[in-house]
């Protein structure tokens, strides 16, 4: 069956708005799997998987996204700086080298401190993975890497959750690859940490 965007209007039901944020999520998933190159993640998977250090940055919403990409990297014992603000993006790019690599993240591809801070990367010789919508973009331009996502945002919808959900989607892709790659170091790491953050959790019962 497919799956068609549907539009919240005002005073609408909870019902109607459950099934639309729901429908238009799965639909951004199926618009980036569309526009994404097999090729280009492979690549992107390869350099990562060889990096020094990985580091994600994003402004906004997409900041968001790093620092869950950051999260998740750090469980499988990748070395990463992850910020959603520009004036520490610089700072962590400038030390940089030819051995890391940087996921950059704007769905639009033309934020201004993002394509500043990939200027200063370009410096270094590091290597830049490119997450944006499908097409040209200014931050394309400066990648070495391009992954796209899709979605389409109305007005209601300006939070920009489908182009998060998009972005989202092409990390967790990336991550997977990388665990699949390298699944017994890995998973060595993921057990560890595993354990060490169930710690931070209240224990039920009478112990």
């Amino acid at each position: 069956e497919n799956i068609t965007c549907t539009y919240v209007r005002p005073g609408d039901s909870i019902q109607n708005i459950i099934r639309s944020v729901s429908m238009n999520s799965v639909k951004a998933i199926e618009n980036t799997m569309a526009v994404l190159d097999d090729a280009e993640l492979e690549k992107a998977v390869d350099v990562i998987c060889r990096a020094r250090r990985v580091d994600f940055y994003g402004v906004g919403t997409s900041g968001t996204v790093a620092l869950d990409a950051h999260n998740k990297f750090l469980r499988i014992n990748k070395i990463s700086i992850a910020s959603a603000d520009p004036h520490l993006q610089v700072l962590a790019a400038t030390t940089l080298s030819p051995q890391d690599v940087v996921v950059l993240i704007s769905y639009t591809g033309a934020t201004k401190d993002i394509l500043e801070t990939a200027d200063v990367i370009n410096q270094t010789g590091a290597t830049i993975i490119s997450i944006t919508r499908y097409g040209r973009n200014p931050l394309s331009d400066r990648a070495n890497i391009r992954l796209c996502s899709s979605a389409s945002e109305t007005l209601i919808r300006s939070a920009t959750m489908g182009s998060r959900i998009g972005q989202l989607s092409i990390i967790d892709m990336l991550y997977t690859a990388v665990v699949s790659r390298e699944y017994d170091i890995a998973r060595t790491h993921i057990d560890k940490t595993r354990l060490i953050t169930a710690r931070k959790r209240i224990r039920s019962g009478n112990n």
